[in-house]
C-alpha cells in the first residue's frame, strides 16, 4: 500500500495537478492564485533538489542494519511535492472550499510521509524537512500576494468606469 500512495509525490502526478490548480484559478478569473500556485510548487522542488545534493552526506544507522536510507534523502522529494501541491490548491480554492482542501491536503502529506518512512526511503527529519520547504515557499507566496494585493487594487480604481472613478454631480 505504501509504495501506491508514494506515487502521489512523483512528477508524473504533481504536474497534472499543478495544471489542475492553475486552470481552477484561471477559470475564476485569478491570475495572481495561479502564480502563487505555480510559485510554490516550483519553488519548493527545485529548493528541495538544491537541498539533496548540497547536503547528501552517509547516515549510517547501525540498528538498520543492511537497509541504510541514501546519502541524498533530505529533505523528502516527495513530501515535499505532496505538500507544495496542497498548498498551491489551497490558494486557488473558493475561501469557502479551504478548510476542507486544508484537511484533505494534510492527510495526503501525513499519508505520503508515513509511507516513504515505512519504505525506508527517509527518515522522519527528512519527511519534516519536505514539510518545511513547501511551507516556507507557501508563505513567501502569501506575502508577495499580500504585498501586491494594494497595488491592483489602486490601478483598478483608477480606470475610467470603475466604482472609484470620479463622480460628478
Amino acid at each position: 500500500m505504501a509504495a501506491g500512495v508514494v506515487l502521489l509525490g512523483d512528477l508524473g502526478t504533481l504536474l497534472p495537478l499543478l495544471a489542475i490548480a492553475c486552470g481552477i484559478a484561471l477559470a475564476r478569473h485569478r491570475s495572481r492564485a495561479a502564480l502563487a500556485a505555480l510559485f510554490v510548487v516550483s519553488g519548493a522542488n527545485l529548493t528541495t533538489q538544491l537541498f539533496k545534493a548540497l547536503l547528501a552526506h552517509p547516515r549510517f544507522q547501525a540498528a538498520l542494519g543492511v537497509e541504510q536510507i541514501g546519502a541524498n534523502s533530505f529533505p523528502s522529494g516527495h513530501t515535499t511535492a505532496v505538500a507544495s501541491i496542497a498548498i498551491a490548491f489551497a490558494f486557488v480554492v473558493p475561501r469557502e472550499w479551504r478548510p476542507a482542501v486544508a484537511l484533505i491536503g494534510t492527510g495526503l502529506v501525513a499519508a505520503v510521509g508515513c509511507s516513504v518512512m515505512a519504505l525506508d526511503w527517509h527518515y522522519p527529519s527528512d519527511v519534516l524537512g519536505g514539510i518545511l520547504v513547501a511551507v516556507g515557499w507557501g508563505f513567501a507566496a502569501l506575502a508577495g500576494l499580500r504585498a501586491t494585493r494594494g497595488r491592483s487594487r489602486r490601478r483598478r480604481s483608477l480606470q475610467l468606469g470603475s466604482r472609484a472613478a470620479i463622480s460628478v454631480k
